[in-house]
């Protein structure tokens, strides 16, 4: 285009500079083509500060001792720089033997021929750019789908009109269909119609409050529940685009550890709380965050005494619900309302659905709020109602006396609370008062030094631990605590000493003068005197009729009451521990359904009395059968089942061999008024091969009945 013997492009790659679309050059010098910036015989030519036009390099100093342009036999050259703002990425040059004159229109011509090329390269970076974002966001969204579909989690997405648009496999097992089946259709194409509109009208709800929703449900067809965090996500435009719910299969047994840990949760917040008020504040928040409630509000006594009014302490996880709960609530006389009927009979009232009672029409404010199902705890101190604990949900729901408990032990935890602050107060006023007070609770009071000896103990501790106070004086309170124990137990004095006015809450085991241990649930606080010398005041609790109250309603919710068996509920959750160790140990299980022949002629015979024994003799032969470690269980009526690991050698004419010999021994003995019959029916868990608890138990039910229909044949 200049018609010059010499041209290139130069470029600059981050540290380096690189020779491009050479022309004319020869083959050394340079050498190679691609230089480090230290070491580049280019630079001159992308300094700022160099000439771009230079017609005869010998009338400048510095260009004509330049080795490049003197090896070249450069006089002459013309640059124009290659910019992308104030970035310099390179320099077209064209270079002459001999002195010249380079023209406007050449000088103009290099301008347009850099514009082209850096126009190209700036389209070209673009479209790297672009293409690698694609490459990263493909990259991203194969992750994620990846992560949800590696979750134990159930993770699904719907959009504004309920149909599904996404779901992984854990979700889609809840469900009990395929994946892809699920995509594009309704909730009411996949589960049934009162559960469906349930989950929409919940859906349009958190639609419309726009923020997050706990929830739980029962799951289709199967012995547990899912519990949902529901939330909106939204579009480019910052608009609802629908919903992203997550969610986790719940059973019974992770409810009743739920319980638990919400119990121990309450009762240490709660002591820790400085008032009344924060300890109410606290039950609400953990009862509605643990179970689902939906809202909560607190009733008191009116200061005469005569009614109850509605007070400012209430919480929900819905914000919508407490910006629109603003109406004022007329209080309640005794025997009114969910809160006024639970205050007068100092019991819990659970109401299905306060639309439809009556006799609640006070609660004209929740059913404004679109709450339905609620139930009122009241919080006695002593024999004295202090306040009302109400919860509401949206769903109508029967009655759950594991809801019921579970919120009476809290409301009983905050009654306690306000017996010890009343203690505690009584302390402050009157020694001689607060003595009195002490020695006439429950509680063992404990007074220690700052190395743990005791240097008081109420009179209660010979009640309950049955040791003498003066006695113990002087002793180290960790003489008395289980070893296992006794760490804990200096880690809480250090952190009590360490925090004055602080409570510190722990339970531990400590031993009763006949050797056996209580479980005690043990409160310190440190008090400073005067002199600063610090000292640790203790309540301590017998929590040991708490702990097996709470062992035996786990153990009534998994056991026939008649036969002491296993009921339904306890034989799911063993056996399906029972094939997952089977699994695990590559051994055999085998299956056996029991049912009781002619139960219905020994009941019209002899009575239902003689009915249930003949149910508890048919458990006793199970039991004699089988060893103690199988599973066994009375699945309801006259049908029992036995799940037992045996070895591959014992085959199943063996076991039912067993069973009718003991069977036979039993209704040998004297003085038997009828003689048990029963039918089995077995099934051979294989644990090499996929099976399925009921598929297993769709074998031996098979088998059952076969082998009663061969015996009705044959007679």
């Amino acid at each position: 285009m200049a018609r010059a013997p010499l041209a290139f492009l130069v470029l600059v790659l981050g540290d380096r500079h690189v020779l491009k679309s050479t022309w004319g050059l020869p083959a050394a010098p340079p050498p190679r083509t691609d230089f480090p910036a230290t070491e580049s015989p280019f630079g001159f030519i992308l300094a700022h500060t160099a000439p771009r036009v230079v017609n005869d390099s010998w009338d400048h100093e510095v260009l004509r001792a330049l080795p490049i342009l003197s090896a070249l036999g450069v006089r002459s050259y013309l640059t124009t720089p290659l910019a992308v703002g104030d970035t310099m990425i390179g320099a077209l040059v064209v270079l002459d033997h001999a002195p010249r004159s380079w023209s406007e229109k050449e000088i103009a011509q290099m301008d347009d021929v850099a514009a082209l090329v850096t126009t190209e390269m700036e389209l070209r970076r673009e479209r790297f750019g672009h293409e690698r974002a694609v490459a990263e966001h493909r990259e991203s969204e194969s992750l994620l789908r990846g992560v949800i579909e590696s979750t134990a989690l159930a993770v699904a997405v719907k959009d504004l009109d309920g149909r599904y648009r996404m779901i992984n496999e854990a979700g889609a097992a809840i469900l009990g269909w395929g994946a892809n089946e699920i995509i594009g259709k309704l909730d009411l194409d996949l589960v049934d119609a009162d559960l469906a509109q349930r989950i929409r009208d919940r859906d349009r709800d958190i639609l419309m409050a726009g923020g997050v929703l706990l929830s739980e449900d029962d799951a289709p067809g199967a012995p547990h529940g899912v519990r949902s965090s529901t939330t909106v996500f939204k579009n480019a435009e910052g608009d609802a685009a629908g919903l992203i719910s997550i969610s986790r299969v719940i059973t019974e047994r992770q409810r009743a550890e739920e319980a638990l840990r919400l119990l121990h949760s309450i009762v240490a917040r709660i002591a820790e709380a400085e008032d009344f008020s924060s300890a109410l504040h606290l039950a609400l928040w953990h009862v509605c965050d643990v179970t689902g409630w939906v809202f909560g509000e607190v009733w008191m006594p009116t200061a005469d005494g005569r009614s109850l009014e509605r007070s400012d302490i209430r919480h929900s996880v819905r914000a919508d619900l407490l910006a629109r709960d603003v109406a004022h609530v007329t209080p309640l006389p005794p025997g009114e309302g969910l809160a006024g009927r639970a205050w007068s009979s100092k019991q819990a009232v659970w109401v299905p659905n306060v639309e439809e009672e009556q006799a609640f029409a006070q609660a004209g404010h929740a059913t404004a709020l679109g709450l339905k199902s609620g139930v009122a705890i009241p919080v006695l101190a002593a024999d004295e109602a202090v306040a009302v604990l109400v919860f509401y949900m949206f769903e109508v729901r029967e009655q759950d006396e594991r809801l019921v408990h579970l919120i009476s032990v809290v409301s009983a935890q905050l009654g306690a609370f306000i017996r010890r602050k009343r203690a505690e107060d009584a302390l402050r006023h009157s020694e001689e008062n607060a003595r009195r007070l002490i020695e006439n609770l429950n509680d063992v009071i404990m007074v220690l030094d700052a190395e743990g000896r005791l240097t008081y103990v109420s009179p209660s501790v010979e009640r309950i631990l049955g040791r003498s106070p003066d006695e113990e004086l002087g002793r180290s309170i960790l003489d008395f605590v289980h070893t296992d124990e006794v760490a804990r137990a200096q880690d809480m004095i250090a952190d009590t000493l360490g925090a004055p006015g602080f409570s510190r809450s722990i339970e531990i085991r400590v031993q009763h003068r006949n050797g056996h241990w209580r479980y005690m649930e043990v409160v310190g606080n440190a008090v400073l005197d005067q002199h600063g010398v610090a000292t640790i005041i203790v309540n301590a609790r017998d929590l040991t009729e708490r702990q097996r109250l709470q062992a035996e309603l786990r153990r009534m919710s998994v056991t026939d009451d008649l036969t002491g068996l296993n009921n339904r509920r306890g034989f799911f959750m063993l056996a399906e521990q029972e094939m997952k160790l089977a699994r695990r140990l590559k051994k055999d299980l085998l299956l056996v359904f029991v049912d009781l022949d002619d139960f219905k002629s020994i009941n019209d015979t002899h009575g239902h009395q003689v009915g249930d024994q003949a149910l508890a003799e048919t458990a006793e032969i199970l039991r004699t059968t089988f060893r103690e470690s199988d599973v066994l269980a009375r699945l309801g009526g006259d049908e029992f089942v036995a799940l037992a690991m045996f070895s591959p050698d014992e085959t199943d004419d063996v076991i039912e061999t067993r069973l009718h010999q003991t069977l036979a021994e039993h209704n040998a003995r004297s003085s038997r008024k009828y003689a048990l019959s029963i039918s089995t029916g077995m099934a051979r868990f294989d644990a090499r091969n996929v099976q399925s608890l009921a598929e297993l138990m769709a074998i031996a039910d098979d088998a059952l009945y076969e082998q009663k229909r061969a015996r009705k044949t044959r007679s």
